[in-house]
């Protein structure tokens, strides 16, 4: 993982992204185990906590360098969102970044997808 990894996209899997971390790979020496789900430090490089734009639950990204998601958790609200990373991680983790404010284009493009996740959602039912 470079030092230099840069902000997530602000829509990933479907979710907003709320918070980022980019994990200190000099503190991550076997890697993690989420959802049962071993994580080899080598391909580990961020966190994401992200809110799902169908409905609102708030998720886990676990990342690699590109942030594509390696494995997610789900979570009732944001404080238990946040101990997870702390316990997962422990020193690794070196606290949130909150996300940028959105563009008025991007807070659009949220509001587009969320309208099409929801029509998708309840033709299925």
């Amino acid at each position: 993982m470079s030092a230099a990894l840069a902000e997530p996209p602000f829509v990933l899997d479907a979710a907003r992204v709320l918070r980022y971390a980019v994990l200190r790979k000099e503190e991550l020496r076997s890697g993690a185990v989420v959802n049962g789900v071993p994580l080899d430090a080598a391909n580990l490089a961020g966190v994401v906590m992200a809110e799902a734009l169908l409905d609102g639950v708030i998720f886990v990204l676990h990342c690699n360098e590109h942030w594509e998601t390696l494995t997610a958790s789900q979570h009732g609200d944001e404080p238990s969102a946040e101990r997870e990373v702390a316990s997962t991680y422990g020193a690794a983790f070196p606290g949130w970044t909150a996300y940028r404010a959105l563009s008025e284009e991007e807070q659009r493009e949220i509001q587009t997808t969320r309208a099409f996740l929801q029509q998708l959602a309840a033709e299925e039912f």
